[in-house]
């Protein structure tokens, strides 16, 4: 049976590293399998997707999380829309924009990487 499958790019908090996470549709869920560091340069020569609906996305059992941080949650600005991982703290900066916002539960309804 062939699988649905496809990586989008968020960057590390931390460290701000880009890196890939592997999302795999099943049923009407994306479930993240694996996380791998790369380069921005690969991002965009590869043209991972950078908008997808997620609205409906979760960790598979196995998924490591972030490759530097190892943190398995994302969180999406709400200034430049796009994805990084955070520690769970009430307020979160940015890595891609710099902007700091109070992290909500206002769900998802598309999330951008890095705009490759």
């Amino acid at each position: 049976m062939k699988k649905t499958a496809i990586v989008i790019t968020p960057m590390c908090q931390v460290s701000h590293g880009v890196y890939g996470i592997r999302l795999e549709l099943r049923e009407k869920t994306w479930f993240k399998t694996w996380a791998f560091p790369m380069k921005p340069a690969t991002a965009e020569r590869e043209g991972f997707q950078s908008k997808t609906d997620l609205s409906n996305m979760s960790a598979d059992a196995v998924f490591p999380g972030c490759p530097y941080c190892q943190s398995k949650t994302l969180v999406q600005c709400g200034d430049c829309g796009k994805i990084y991982c955070y520690k769970g703290e009430r307020e979160s900066t940015c890595p891609w924009c710099g902007k700091t916002g109070t992290i909500s539960d206002g769900g998802w309804d598309s999330v951008a990487g890095g705009g490759y």
